[in-house]
C-alpha cells in the first residue's frame, strides 16, 4: 500500500512534546519512534547534500520528500497510469523513466501539498510545456511535470529543525538509557542550529526577504548534488540549469 511506502510531515514529536510538558514525562519508547522517524527524514534517500555558499568546504544535509514508491499509487491506480500515458504521447521535454514520474507523484501526495504548483517544474530547465498546452490539457499537464523530489521544501527543512529540537528538550527531562538517548540532548541541539543556519544560507530570499523552496539539479547521489539556492533561481531558470553555481 502506498501508505507504507511514505510518511506524513514530521509533526509527531511536537504532539508529544506538548503531552510530555502536561505529563511531565514520557514513555522510553516513544521517544525511540521519534529518533527513528527523525533519522528517516535525515538520511538518504530524503535528505541531500549541498553546497553552503560562501563556504566551499560545508556541505549541508538538507530533506526532501521522497515516496519509496515507483509504481502507481493503488488509490488513484487510474489517475497515474493516465499522466504516464499522456507523457509517453507528448514526449519531448517530459519523457522520462515511469518510475521516477510514479515517484514524484507519490512524493507530492507524501507532503500533504497534493498537488500544489510548487512541485511542477515546468517554467523552468527541467521541461517546458507551452502555456496554450497547459491551459487546453489541464490537470493531466500539469501532474506531468511535477518533480517533487527536486525540491527541497522549506516548511519539511524547519518541521525537522523543530523536530531535534523537541527531541532535546525530551532527552534532557526524561533521563533513560535506551538507544534513542545515546547520542544525547546536545546531539540534536547542534544539528538543530546546524541546519537552520543552512536554511538561511541557502533558502532566504533576500530580494524578497522571504524563504523559498530550493530546486536541486544533476542529482546523482547523496554526496553529489548542487542546488539552486533562493537567490539564483531566477538566473537557474533563465540559464535552464544552474549545476556550475557554487550555491
Amino acid at each position: 500500500p502506498s501508505a507504507l511506502a511514505s510518511s506524513p510531515p514530521p509533526a509527531a514529536a511536537a504532539a508529544t512534546t506538548a503531552a510530555a510538558q502536561a505529563a511531565a514525562t514520557v514513555p522510553a519508547d516513544t521517544l525511540a519512534l521519534l529518533v527513528r522517524e527523525f533519522d528517516f527524514w535525515t538520511t538518504w534517500p530524503h535528505a541531500v547534500a549541498v553546497a553552503v555558499p560562501a563556504a566551499a568546504t560545508t556541505t549541508a544535509y538538507l530533506s526532501r520528500y521522497y515516496a519509496l514508491s515507483d509504481v502507481p499509487r493503488p488509490e488513484s491506480y487510474r489517475e497515474d497510469m493516465e499522466v504516464a500515458e499522456y507523457v509517453r504521447r507528448v514526449g519531448g521535454t517530459l519523457a522520462r523513466d515511469e518510475r521516477l514520474l510514479f515517484r514524484d507523484i507519490a512524493s507530492g501526495a507524501e507532503s500533504g501539498w497534493d498537488f500544489s504548483k510548487r512541485w511542477m517544474l515546468s517554467r523552468n530547465g527541467y521541461m517546458h510545456i507551452a502555456p496554450d498546452v497547459l491551459r487546453r490539457d489541464g490537470r493531466i499537464a500539469h501532474m506531468a511535470t511535477l518533480r517533487t523530489t527536486a525540491i527541497v521544501p522549506v516548511d519539511l527543512n524547519v518541521f525537522l529543525v523543530r523536530m531535534a529540537r523537541n527531541i532535546a528538550a525530551l532527552l534532557a527531562a526524561n533521563a533513560t538509557s535506551t538507544a534513542a538517548a545515546a547520542r544525547g540532548a546536545g546531539y540534536y541541539e547542534r544539528w538543530a542550529a546546524r541546519t537552520a543556519a543552512h536554511i538561511d544560507a541557502l533558502l532566504y530570499d533576500a530580494e524578497s526577504g522571504t524563504y523559498r523552496d530550493a530546486v536541486l539539479v544533476d542529482m546523482v547521489d547523496a554526496d553529489n548534488a548542487t542546488a539552486c539556492g533562493a537567490d539564483e533561481q531566477r538566473r537557474c531558470r533563465a540559464a535552464r540549469r544552474c549545476a556550475a553555481l557554487s550555491v
